[in-house]
């Protein structure tokens, strides 16, 4: 749930670009865990030994490292059927974090309510979160998506972003 925050604190201070280049490269480590990555991409821990500033880009490197190994160890222990299950789910909502970054640098600040609500979805972040719950369970396809399922989703997550509004309001 940390890490949740934490995406989203990185995703209000950037711009869209960096918010672009971090997202695609969690969702790399995401759906390639084992992969090789890039040169440079894992060079935070190094960093905050010799107490370099903790810049844009070694946050950026330090949530993919984090991503990654939260899913290596979530691996050992998830189903098959659950890991299918969250993917998209936590791509979904690091997408919403890059959308929420464009509309900040393109200062699109009134959108309709169905428009927000959308939005704010995936931008909760309740749907992964549900990963915990459901990761020793094989739910399988034709539960989980079945339109009662995914409207009562929907509906829990446009609720907490309801109540979210109410709390910052």
């Amino acid at each position: 749930m940390n890490l949740f925050a934490i995406v989203d604190d990185h995703g209000d201070i950037e711009n869209a670009p960096i918010v672009r280049e971090t997202v695609d490269a969690m969702v790399d480590v995401l759906r390639h865990p084992y992969k090789p990555r890039p040169e440079g991409e894992n060079a935070l821990p190094k960093a905050l030994q010799e107490s370099v500033a903790f810049s844009s880009f070694y946050m950026s490197n330090w949530l993919i490292l984090t991503v990654g190994s939260f899913w290596v160890r979530a691996l050992k222990i998830a189903t098959p059927s659950s890991v299918k299950h969250f993917i998209p789910a936590y791509a979904d909502y690091l997408e919403s974090n890059v959308v929420q970054a464009k509309h900040r640098d393109d200062d699109v600040l009134f959108q309709s309510v169905g428009d927000y609500l959308h939005l704010q979805r995936e931008n909760i972040g309740a749907r992964p979160a549900f990963f915990p719950c459901q990761m020793h369970l094989n739910i399988p396809d034709e539960a989980l998506y079945h339109p009662i399922v995914v409207e009562l989703k929907y509906l829990t997550c446009d609720m907490i972003a309801i109540d979210n509004v109410s709390l910052h309001s």
